[in-house]
């Protein structure tokens, strides 16, 4: 039940309409579980808020509320607790979630990742993964069809440094490493014999020349050392359960897009300034972009263009949304005012999901670069950490036990620690304290959803909604517990609409700690049959709303650890 609604309800049948944003939530559970002020009809009735909050509390009653009590110019109400338990539980059994955003539903592609391919994933791709990921699934949970796509940058400068190392040093070998660190050493070898030769970048932008010119030589090279990269790309990235519907390839649009800008120029959108074409957008603080340099060759601005065209065609989708880093924050306001001066309506739907930077706080995970953390590195590191901290809390553990364990739990930590902050927030990712099973991690969180299974294997009796005894929920901590347990739904809608996905892990963080809060105060196991059997029911909805937040989060919940 949407209480909110209830009481917009019962107020609009004694005559007083009221906005539902106008009903909140006390801090203080002494003032009720909902609050109403009644500023807004003071005017219009010539009374004071106080006397009108008082003359209607006489007239307000609802079973659904234990009472209704006048506080100054608020109306304040107490949930009738049982019928909320009885309800909340029956909703939370019968995973009847109510997360459709039904006024807003649409087709969306999502497109993150964007690596270039010519080295591992680092960090910051990993926080673009993560979040592309979630977001994605927020999106089909609330009732959208999502196309979930990556861009790939297989062509330029940055590129040719890579095959000019590969064929000067390289001897024809074939990988014996993972294909993406294969191809990144060689971008690393460049930058080293550049300092020592500095002609070398003459003959990387030679190449680059000979690919543009489609020599053949050239690009059979480039779609080998392509193939090498992708492959290994993807398989990180399917280590995160990750498999997109669409891959778009930079090559294969970068001529494209010219006849956008020519159209753009007759509708007065870009023009010509000394040779460039640029569009001016300073009207609405977006400032000048350049499209198309002087010597014909366009910027990236023009294949952006073409490609958030391609996805509409190609997709019918409604919306689409970017996940980049937040240095773009800028460009992307100034290619979405662009595609809308030209006239596409759907590009007031189109969203740039910004995110910040994340470093790693010790040194020893830097890379030969010395700059650049490598995600496949990271995941090796915290796996290589937590195996440790498993056998020192239990020697027993057979090899094949360990390895599953240890995997599961370090892409827990890792998914968890980069999702737990607002994604346009920095923050440094401290590898020993991701690890922690008594502090705001992803272990933590399935270290609870351990215990709570061991309690119900302890209680040992069979499942019966039958069996729950209203008059055993004896605890506010059991009330508080059961209310935030039936917010799951309202939390997802929160996340999605307000782009905010650090939400989830804030909200399943809180949960798992009132949990342990009534762990720690409430006697479960007290040899009480009846009370056994309501807290058996009562801990299967706790695991429920857990399973659906750590699917969310694609975590693995582990029910030993």
């Amino acid at each position: 039940m949407d209480y909110k609604i209830k009481i917009v309800e019962l107020l609009k049948n004694c005559g007083f309409d009221i906005n539902v944003d106008l009903i909140t939530i006390p801090p203080n559970k002494k003032f009720g579980d909902f609050s109403c002020p009644m500023f807004s009809f003071a005017k219009e009735l010539k009374k004071s808020p106080n006397q009108i909050a008082q003359d209607l509390c006489s007239k307000l009653s609802d079973s659904n509320f234990e009472k209704i009590v006048s506080e100054g110019p608020y109306l304040n109400f107490y949930i009738n607790r049982k019928e909320f338990i009885k309800d909340a539980i029956n909703k939370i059994l019968n995973r009847q979630f109510d997360y459709l955003i039904r006024e807003d539903l649409k087709k969306i592609m999502v497109e993150y990742i964007s690596p270039n391919s010519n080295k591992p994933l680092h960090i910051g791709h990993l926080r673009n993964l993560l979040l592309g990921q979630l977001y994605s699934k927020l999106l089909k949970k609330v009732g959208n069809e999502v196309v979930e796509t990556c861009l790939i940058n297989d062509r330029g400068l940055h590129i040719c440094k890579s095959m000019v190392a590969y064929k000067k040093f390289g001897n024809d070998i074939e990988p014996d490493i993972k294909g993406d660190h294969f191809v990144g050493n060689y971008y690393i070898e460049f930058e080293k014999q550049l300092k020592e030769d500095p002609d070398l970048i003459e003959e990387a932008n030679q190449m680059l020349i000979d690919w543009e010119n489609d020599n053949l030589e050239v690009k059979q090279l480039w779609r080998k050392m392509n193939d090498w990269s992708e492959s290994g790309q993807k398989e990180t990235w399917q280590k995160f359960g990750i498999n997109f519907n669409q891959i778009y390839y930079e090559s294969q649009m970068y001529k494209f897009g010219k006849e956008i800008v020519e159209e753009g120029i007759k509708k007065g959108v870009f023009k010509e300034d000394d040779g460039v074409i640029i569009a001016d957008l300073s009207d609405y603080n977006l400032d000048i972009i350049v499209a198309i340099r002087a010597n014909g060759t366009s910027l990236y601005l023009v294949q952006d263009l073409y490609l958030a065209i391609l996805k509409v065609k190609e997709y019918s989708i409604d919306s689409s949304v970017y996940v980049i880093g937040k240095e773009q924050d800028h460009y992307m306001r100034q290619l979405f005012k662009i595609l809308e001066l030209l006239g596409f309506d759907w590009a007031k739907n189109l969203y740039h999901l910004s995110y910040g930077h994340i470093e790693l706080k010790s040194g020893r995970m830097k890379s030969r670069e010395g700059k650049i953390v490598e995600t496949d590195d990271l995941l090796k590191e915290i796996t290589d950490l937590i195996s440790v901290q498993l056998v020192e809390r239990n020697s027993n553990y057979s090899s094949d036990e360990l390895d599953y364990l240890s995997k599961n739990i370090a892409m827990a930590a890792i998914r968890y620690y980069i999702l737990k902050f607002d994604n346009k927030k920095d923050f440094t990712y401290d590898e020993e304290s991701s690890l922690r099973f008594d502090g705001d991690t992803g272990v933590y969180l399935l270290y609870t959803y351990a215990r709570i299974n061991s309690i119900i294997d302890k209680i040992n009796c069979e499942f019966n909604f039958d069996n729950i005894n209203l008059n055993l929920f004896e605890h506010d901590i059991e009330f508080e517990l059961i209310e935030k347990l039936s917010n799951i739904d309202e939390v997802v809608k929160e996340a999605t609409k307000k782009h905010k996905l650090s939400y989830l892990c804030n909200y399943f963080m809180d949960l798992a700690q009132t949990f342990n809060t009534y762990y720690s105060q409430v006697q479960i196991l007290d040899g009480n049959d009846d009370r056994q059997k309501t807290k058996y029911v009562f801990l299967k909805c706790i695991l429920i709303v857990f399973e659906e937040l750590f699917d969310l989060l694609s975590i693995k919940p582990l029910k030993n650890i």
